[in-house]
């Protein structure tokens, strides 16, 4: 399995101590490295918190825009009220993600409970 590279954040590129860009040595300048079966699990773990992550926050702004695209198809609002609802989707985003966050650690520790038991 492909996992960004820590050293260069998958560029592929890093700075050497007199600031000229050199290939990464890590990955060797492809950005990614491959994972061992020690640590797949982990970081199959970790990407895909990381997709599903992405995904709540665009599920919860595309709810939060159609919602108010709906409410307000017919209503005639001021520039300040539309922008303030434009503005607030982002946080709509954020709230979505941080359920999924939420309920994603109480999932991990029902899972370590019920193995511990």
């Amino acid at each position: 399995m492909r996992i960004l590279c820590d050293k260069c954040g998958g560029s592929g590129w890093i700075r050497d101590e007199n600031g000229v860009l050199d290939v990464c040595n890590n990955c060797w300048g492809l950005g990614y490295v491959e994972t061992t079966s020690e640590n797949g699990l982990d970081a199959q773990l970790h990407v895909a918190m990381s997709r599903n992550s992405i995904i709540s926050i665009l599920a919860g702004m595309g709810i939060y825009y159609a919602i108010v695209f709906f409410l307000t198809r017919n209503l005639k609002l001021n520039f300040i009220y539309t922008f303030l609802l434009i503005f607030f989707g982002y946080y709509a985003g954020i709230i979505a993600n941080g359920i999924y966050l939420h309920l994603h650690e109480r999932h991990l520790r029902s899972e370590k409970h019920s193995r511990s038991s």
